[in-house]
Parts: C-alpha cells; structure tokens; sequence
C-alpha cells in the first residue's frame, strides 16, 4: 500500500480517537467552567449532539489531511516510531491551538484563549498516528536540509505578512461594515485606528510563527509537491488548511457566517501570497516576489469588493 493512503488511514483512526478524546474531556470541562465556545449558548441551548457531530466530524477529515502530510514527511522527523507521531502532534498543537490562544489573547478574548490551549486534540491526534502509521517497505530519497535556513527569511516574510494582513483587516473591516458583513463582530475591529495600531502586535505575532514556518520549509522542501513559486503557493495553502480553513469551517456549521469570513474561510489568497514571499526569500527567487505581488492586489481587490476576511 503507497504511504499516502496508510497515512490517510492511520490519520482518520488517530483523528477519530482524538476527537472522542474532545467531545468526552475537553468540552464538557469548557462548559463547566463557563468558558468560550464559538459564542455558542451553552447546552441544552445548544444541543451536545451537534457540538459532538461537528467536532468530531472535522477532526476526523483534518486527521485523514494531516496524516497524508505525516506519511510525506514521517522519515524526517527526528526520532522513532511514537515519538515521531507525538512530535508531529506538538508541532501541530503549536501552529493551531497556541497560535489561536495568543491571537485571541491579542484581541481580549481571554476565554477563548484558555479554551484554545485545552484544545489537546493536536497532541492526542499525533500520539495515536505514532502508533497507528506503518511505513512501507520501499523507502523515499531522504534529502536533508538545513531548518535554520528557513527561520531568517521565513522571519521577514512575518514581517512582510504581518503588515499585508493589516491592511487586509482594515479593508475588511471598513467595507464589511458598509456592506453589513460585520454587523456581528466587537466595534473595536471596525476602528481603524484600533487595527493600525495593532499592526506591531500582527508584525511580532507573524514574525514569531512565520519563522517556525520558514524553517518546516526548509526542513522538508523537497517533499512539497511542485517546483519554484508552485512549492511556495502549495505550502501557503497547506498552512491555510490547517489554521485558517480549519476555524473557519467551525464558524460556518455554527451558521457564524461574519466571522467565518473573516477568520479565513475563504481567504487562501492571503497564504498564497505569504508561501510566495517565503519561496522568494528561501530560494532569494525575484520571480516568485513579483507574483507575490500581483496575488497581494489582487487580494486587495478582492477584499473590497466582496469583504471575506
């Protein structure tokens, strides 16, 4: 059997298993301590049968996504066996339930911030695809690169992001209110001087993950599929579909469309363009920055006319 379709398998297993792991520990302790949940209404108001539908629905088709990537990759994570899987469970526990966390914690939703770090699932999911994934017999070319070439430039791509998403906020915001996309969302997102200000907090926030990034790009640039700027874009979207579409989808079942949109259902374009930079930056490729370019007015445009986040 090819790796991909045993990671797929061992994924959605592992993804099934952890999302049990939710629905069993993780929410019932949110709601007894009063904490955030999508702004839901606590059960019975909510029904726990659709909570425990879509949390372990989503996991389940995030676990099959991420055991695909694990079972591409698996051969250069440091370690053996289990703990390549737990490895692989922090590292994505980092990029989603910590990075949600200081984000919500940027924008005052503490709750919502103490909720994203018991969000374990990540870890869980990772400890169970450990012991699940078989590797196939025949073995793929092991190129190994240096991480830390990836932290510098992926570094400054977090700086370049950071002030590209504010702009896009502010588009957003400022449109989306005349539009009544937003008609949901805190006053203070419609403020412009409120974002403008928030771009250091957006700059230091994107530095920090984007360096992480950078060096997961280095780390296994050989294994993402394409060559050149088709590498950065399908790396930009491969982070997008783990963070953004992720949340995203979360806000869509719970009809939330506002701030489903604007958390990043739709906004792929807007890692299109980061995956770009970070390609013209790592590879020092100048082709791959000018089409960065194009893809952030685009974006621009885009958000202008029709506000998505």
């Amino acid at each position: 059997m090819k790796s991909w379709k045993i990671g797929a398998i061992a994924g959605l297993i592992a993804g099934l298993i952890a999302g049990l792991v939710v629905i069993f520990t993780t929410i019932p302790l949110s709601f007894k301590l009063g904490l955030w949940y999508y702004n839901l209404p606590f059960p019975p108001e909510t029904p726990f049968i659709k909570i425990a539908l879509t949390e372990i629905t989503l996991i389940a088709l995030w676990g099959i996504f991420m055991g695909i990537i694990y079972a591409k990759i698996q051969d250069l994570i440091p370690g053996k066996g289990v703990f390549k899987g737990l490895l692989f469970g922090f590292a994505y526990y980092l990029i989603y339930s910590i990075r949600l966390a200081i984000g919500s914690v940027a924008y005052g939703f503490t709750l919502a911030a103490v909720y994203c770090l018991m969000l374990i699932a990540p870890i869980i999911y990772g400890l169970m695809l450990g012991v699940l994934y078989k590797a196939p017999k025949e073995k793929m070319k092991v190129t190994k690169n240096n991480m830390k070439s990836g932290i510098i430039p992926g570094v400054i791509t977090g700086l370049i992001f950071g002030l590209a998403v504010t702009i896009k906020f502010i588009l957003s915001a400022y449109f989306g209110t005349i539009l009544g996309f937003m008609e949901t969302y805190p006053d203070y997102l419609k403020d412009v001087g409120f974002m403008i200000g928030q771009y250091g907090t957006h700059t230091v926030f994107n530095m920090f993950f984007m360096g992480i990034f950078g060096a997961f790009y280095a780390m296994f640039y050989d294994r993402i599929p394409g060559e050149g700027i088709i590498k950065g874009s399908v790396f930009g979207i491969i982070i997008w579909a783990i963070i953004d579409l992720q949340i995203g989808l979360y806000y869509l079942v719970y009809e939330q469309l506002g701030w489903a949109l604007f958390l990043g259902l739709v906004s792929f374009d807007i890692y299109v363009f980061f995956g770009l930079v970070l390609e013209g930056l790592y590879k020092r490729r100048a082709s791959a920055l000018l089409i960065a370019g194009a893809v952030f007015v685009i974006m621009i445009i885009r958000t202008i006319m029709l506000p998505s986040g």
